[in-house]
């Protein structure tokens, strides 16, 4: 694999990885917050259930998720056929969720 892919997929990994922990957290405090009197966010149910931030949680996700993969799959995979081919197999299943959700988020 092209070692300038690597390292913007390392790029990658680095600038989504803090927005993506943000989400998550407020993704868990909104959740626990629906459960219990916890008060930090005046409306939760807004926040947890809002599309732009479930659609943003997604993408980052699936981006992270992907150049992290790739990455991985760089280091530890020593031979240059498999390394391909599971690269191929990374970017295919990424390509396919990216489509399963954006058509449920179309149909929704």
């Amino acid at each position: 694999m092209n070692n300038k892919f690597i390292r913007y997929s390392l790029i990658i990994v680095e600038i989504t990885s803090f927005p993506l922990f943000l989400l998550t957290l407020i993704y868990i405090i909104t959740g626990y917050q629906m459960l219990t009197p916890l008060v930090i966010f005046s409306r939760p149910r807004i926040l947890h259930l809002d599309r732009l931030l479930r659609i943003l949680f997604v993408y980052l996700f699936l981006l992270h998720s992907y150049a992290g993969l790739i990455i991985l799959t760089a280091r530890r995979v020593r031979n240059r056929k498999i390394s391909d081919l599971v690269m191929t197999a990374i970017t295919a299943i990424t390509a396919l969720f990216l489509a399963l959700f954006t058509l449920l988020e179309l149909l929704i």
